[in-house]
């Protein structure tokens, strides 16, 4: 994540789930993750909550698996790791650096190798170069290790002004490139990018194969399973 990704969210964080709560499918889409992820992800696995926020998902992660919990904004992070301490979460390990880019992440976890990745609700998104990430989860996982990614394949039409139309002007373009778009709060500017499918493809193919693609209804949200090549 860029910089202004890490201050958006620090800006955000006290009111993170509450902004969710407002977005109503967000539950039924988080419980079809889990669904997926147990479905194919063994239990006692080693599990990397990439981006994992304010800890939404660790109530399900920490009874199944062996969770290490990474999140760059710091806030965020401190929100998750109230949870952590007030609900008791065992197997788990939150990290917890000043640095948080990818080289520090590694650093940190030393020889740990992840059976599975899960990084849900669009946290590719905050991410421009996909590449340098499927490099960098190259490194940091097991043989034949699962990744889990629920990415926004289209930019939401509400609350964005005119970038609505904007996007159907754009809609060709976005098929084949990654789109950059902006939001903001407190004058606090956050990139988001739309990965059309083939670009994700391209960009983890060196290590990654993907598996599955699955539309979640009345979103715009897709689910991406991809596994470690051999």
């Amino acid at each position: 994540m860029k910089g202004n990704s890490q201050h958006y969210y620090d800006s955000i964080a006290n009111n993170y789930e509450s902004l969710l709560e407002e977005y109503k499918a967000h539950k039924s889409i988080r419980s079809m993750v889990q669904k997926e992820f147990t479905r194919t992800v063994p239990q006692s696995s080693k599990v990397l909550d990439f981006g994992g926020g304010t800890g939404l998902d660790l109530d399900w992660l920490v009874k199944d698996y062996r969770v290490t919990f990474w999140e760059p904004s710091q806030k965020m992070r401190a929100i998750a790791k109230m949870k952590i301490k007030s609900n008791d979460y065992r197997n788990i390990i939150c990290i917890d650096n000043r640095k948080n880019d990818l080289d520090s992440l590694i650093k940190t976890v030393g020889n740990l190798t992840f059976d599975a990745v899960l990084a849900n609700f669009a946290v590719l998104n905050s991410i421009q170069d996909l590449h340098h990430l499927a490099t960098k989860l190259q490194v940091m996982t097991s043989e034949r290790c699962d990744l889990f990614f629920l990415v926004l394949y289209r930019f939401p039409h509400t609350r964005v002004g005119r970038l609505r139309d904007y996007y159907f002007n754009m809609r060709f373009y976005c098929r084949f490139h990654p789109k950059r778009f902006h939001i903001t709060h407190n004058n606090i500017v956050h990139d988001i990018f739309v990965h059309p499918l083939n670009h994700i493809k391209r960009s983890f193919n060196s290590s990654f194969k993907l598996i599955s693609v699955k539309q979640i209804n009345n979103s715009y949200f897709k689910l991406l399973h991809l596994k470690k090549k051999p």
